[in-house]
């Protein structure tokens, strides 16, 4: 009698990781699974703007992926140097505020030759520490932020995620 084993089937590749193309925000990136949109007004340096937000969460390990943007006024000069900055510092502050963070680190950083920076940020959230880290970019009228928040007992595991996630981000 011959008998005959069947193969396994070849291990599928799954990821949570979905390509998510933002045609009104002209950009693409990865996002942990299906992301909600939601927008919200606020004031940079005084002038009303509207931001536009896609966040995604990963439940098992707590942690918070978003891409946020906003078309700046009009009136604010996106390519004075001095103003630009004010801009970053002022995002930085909502940032801060929105997630009741305290500032760690920052740096400059550029993406396709638009100025950006990364920071990252220490926060206490339903009862324990978490670490954000976020780039932010000013490209032409338009300002991107781009955030990780996690508890800081995951963060050492995530990092490749975190990396991943940031680096993602291209324009198109």
């Amino acid at each position: 009698m011959v008998s005959s084993l069947s193969q396994p089937a070849a291990a599928q590749s799954w990821s949570v990781w979905q390509s998510l193309q933002a045609k009104d925000g002209h950009f693409t990136i990865l996002m942990p699974g299906e992301s909600e949109r939601s927008s919200q007004s606020l004031k940079i340096l005084g002038e009303s703007a509207q931001q536009t937000i896609l966040s995604a969460a990963q439940w098992q390990h707590d942690a918070q992926y978003s891409v946020r943007w906003i078309d700046l006024p009009e009136t604010l000069d996106h390519q004075d140097e001095r103003q630009r900055a004010f801009i970053f510092e002022e995002m930085l502050s909502h940032l801060s505020q929105e997630l009741g963070g305290q500032l760690t680190k920052e740096g400059d950083l550029i993406l396709a030759g638009h100025p950006g920076k990364q920071y990252q940020l220490n926060s206490w959230i339903d009862g324990e520490t978490y670490q954000i880290t976020s780039r932010a970019f000013m490209i032409g009228p338009r300002f991107f932020q781009i955030s990780v928040a996690m508890p800081e007992r995951v963060t050492a595991g995530l990092n490749g995620s975190t990396k991943g996630f940031l680096k993602s981000f291209q324009l198109r």
